[in-house]
């Protein structure tokens, strides 16, 4: 996923934003690939499983978080972030049995949504809040956080560049959505497309985005890496308590 839309991402801005769809892009890339429906479905189940993680991990504390504050807000933090996967998973289950089609403004649309509901503008302001708190706490996470599976300096520092640029994303679109419970202006929201398009009209915007851009895609990768060693590492410790 992460990959795709890194991917998509550069090229879009190297083309100016002509290869750019108005819903993720990864979704439309998997939807035309053989077997596409099969691994979105795939993709939507990956994506619901660790939504369902990441609020156990937030409810249960297997992390050894804390009760305190600061271990609550970061809870909490990782709760929102699951709820968050589980709307993509939903998306991509959507696309997949053709509940729901390509289309733009889906973000402005649950926003107008959230304003509409009773302190809807406080609602929406304490979730743009959460979605900064979790931007916030993974960039704390790509300087400070000692990382074991990856041993090397430069999948280290490979790995912060990833996570510090999931963490840029969530900043951006967690700051938008603060703007639109502000001005009670659904239009100001913007998801990944609009965080990107923010980028693009900055000052070298093509340079930022491509680099936000290969951060996702850099993410992805080490998310992989750092997947096959954690299960190439417990299937050696295993094999040594066996023998």
């Amino acid at each position: 996923m992460f990959v795709i839309i890194g991917g998509s991402a550069i090229n879009a801005a190297i083309h100016a934003g002509r290869h750019r769809s108005d819903m993720p892009g990864a979704f439309q890339t998997i939807m035309t690939a053989p077997l596409g429906r099969v691994l979105l479905a795939a993709v939507a189940a990956g994506l619901a499983a660790f939504a369902v993680w990441c609020l156990l991990e937030a409810i249960l504390d297997t992390d050894s978080k804390g009760s305190d504050a600061k271990g609550l807000a970061r809870r909490a933090a990782g709760a929102f972030v699951a709820v968050l996967y589980l709307g993509l998973s939903l998306s991509a289950l959507g696309l997949t049995l053709e509940l729901a089609k390509p289309g733009g403004g889906r973000i402005q649309s649950w926003t107008a949504l959230l304003l509409s509901q009773p302190l809807g503008q406080w609602l929406a302001g304490i979730t743009g809040a959460l979605i900064i708190a979790a931007g916030g706490y993974q960039l704390r996470e790509a300087v400070r956080e000692k990382i074991q599976i990856f041993d090397g300096a430069w999948e280290r520092a490979l790995h912060r560049y990833g996570v510090g640029s999931r963490g840029l994303l969530f900043l951006i679109v967690g700051g938008f959505m603060v703007v639109a419970a502000c001005l009670r202006a659904p239009a100001e929201a913007r998801g990944i497309i609009g965080a990107f398009r923010f980028l693009e009209a900055q000052p070298v915007g093509w340079v930022l985005a491509c680099a936000l851009g290969a951060g996702l895609a850099v993410h992805g990768v080490m998310l992989g890496v750092g997947a096959f060693r954690s299960h190439a590492k417990d299937a050696g410790f295993e094999s040594r308590d066996r023998n």
